[in-house]
Formats: structure tokens, C-alpha cells, sequence
């Protein structure tokens, strides 16, 4: 986001027990700066961090993020830009779930969420799912969606048996 980072998202992250990596369209520099300044959590995401990767092509870095996961691993994506969701999902990343922040700074409509998102290839998450998520690994109360992901990864995995 244009501030710095998502809302909620230092407190998400406070709890986060599995490695975490940023990716962003802006300078490493900038990127960084934003990141150092909100404190200690995030100190280390110096301009040189092996975990902060600076592209204008988001999905070239999480490309390079998901080479860096161990097999049998689960990566979670978490955007707020469908168009990168969406690229992502064609690019039949192993292991990867997509999620869409819903609680950023960037603008959508309530018709988007409620009609469409069901063909996306992402779950709609808000800022409570986000911190189940990233304390946690999973999100508590998606056990509904849960099968919807099921039935995304097969179709996104499987192309030919949709």
C-alpha cells in the first residue's frame, strides 16, 4: 500500500512462526525503509535481505520466493491485487494458495466480492482471517472454503480435467 504496510498487518505478523518474505513493485530501498520503520519486528528487512524481493513483475519474485520453499511445503500468497492473484494461479505454482487482501487500502466493491469471487482462483480473506493465517497456518473459520480450494487446485492443477 501507498502507507507503508497493509493495516493489522504488523500485529499478524508479531505472532507468525514460519518464515515470511515481501514482495513489492517498489525500490528495495523505499520498500525497505517502510519496513525498518515499524520497528523491531521488521528490522531486518534491511535493503539487502534475502527476504525482501523489489520487482516491478510481482510474479517473477514469487516465482523466485516459491524456489527457495522445500518441497511438500505450503506457500500462502497474500495480495490485494487480483490481476497478480490471477497470473499466479496460471503459473501452477506447486504448493501455493492464493489469497486476496480485502482489508487493504485498495479499493473494491462488495458487487466484485459477492458475485465473481467464487470463479477466482483466490480466497477473499479479511484482516482476522490474515492473522488466523499467519499465527496459525490455516484459517479457522474457512472450513466451507476449504472445499472450494480443493476444487481449485484441481482445476488450476489439472487443467485438462476441467
Amino acid at each position: 500500500s501507498s502507507d507503508g504496510l497493509f493495516k493489522g498487518i504488523h500485529y499478524a505478523l508479531s505472532g507468525c512462526g514460519m518464515p515470511y518474505y515481501v514482495i513489492t513493485s517498489e525500490t528495495k530501498e523505499d520498500a525497505s525503509s517502510k519496513l525498518t520503520s515499524q520497528g523491531n519486528l521488521l528490522e531486518d528487512f534491511t535493503a539487502d535481505s534475502p527476504r525482501l524481493y523489489a520487482s516491478p513483475d510481482r510474479l517473477q519474485a514469487l516465482l523466485q520466493v516459491s524456489e527457495r520453499v522445500p518441497a511438500g511445503s505450503r506457500l500462502h500468497f497474500v495480495d490485494s491485487d487480483p490481476k497478480v492473484l490471477e497470473e499466479a494461479a496460471k503459473a501452477l505454482i506447486p504448493g501455493i494458495r492464493l489469497y486476496r487482501a480485502m482489508w487493504s487500502n485498495e479499493g473494491f466493491s462488495t458487487d466484485e466480492v459477492g458475485g465473481s469471487y467464487l470463479q477466482q482462483p483466490y480466497q477473499c480473506i479479511g484482516l482476522t482471517e490474515f492473522v488466523e493465517l499467519s499465527k496459525m497456518g490455516i484459517i479457522m473459520a474457512y472450513g466451507i472454503d476449504s472445499h472450494r480450494q480443493y476444487a481449485l487446485e484441481q482445476l488450476y492443477r489439472n487443467p485438462s480435467k476441467s
